[in-house]
């Protein structure tokens, strides 16, 4: 069975800041809409650190983590029977899942790591949508997908999820 771990703390949302900063053009080119602490676009990472202090919530991220553990203990059996069914594989056995309040929705890196905004009101579906991502990676690549292309190749099969 898949075992999600679900991990949060300021030291990984020091880590997001800086990579979705360091994307930024890709990310707007491409129409990402983003959240970033409110910090001038010139901030060092003393600046940045001192945002996220006044930003986190140890009690908001252990809500969403209880909240999708739950759903994920509610879908997990169905789910899995059908994304063995529509991708001819099984997801990893321990996805290692980082709850963050910035940067994307969500994100992905193979083999068995995503990445959830934790604000997010349905934290289920969009880990429903990465875990899709981390299993098809290897047959969009081939394709050559460009990301708007990729995006609607993981979206179509979302839709034969439901």
């Amino acid at each position: 069975m898949v075992k999600l771990i679900i991990k949060y703390g300021k030291k990984f949302e020091m880590q997001r800041i800086m990579f979705t900063l360091s994307k930024l053009k890709w990310y707007n080119a491409e129409g990402y809409k983003l959240k970033l602490p409110k910090i001038p676009s010139s901030s060092s990472e003393e600046e940045i650190e001192e945002a996220i202090e006044k930003e986190f919530s140890e009690e908001d991220f252990q809500k969403a983590k209880e909240r999708l553990e739950k759903d994920w203990k509610q879908i997990k059996t169905n789910f899995i029977k059908k994304i063995k069914e529509i991708t001819g594989k099984f997801p990893p056995k321990i996805i290692n899942v980082f709850l963050t309040k910035y940067g994307t929705g969500g994100s992905y890196y193979t083999p068995n790591k995503i990445v959830i905004n934790a604000p997010y009101k349905n934290l289920i579906e969009v880990l429903k949508h990465e875990i899709l991502h981390l299993l098809l990676e290897e047959e969009v690549r081939k394709r050559k997908f460009s990301q708007k292309d990729k995006e609607k190749f993981i979206d179509e099969r979302m839709e034969k999820l439901k």
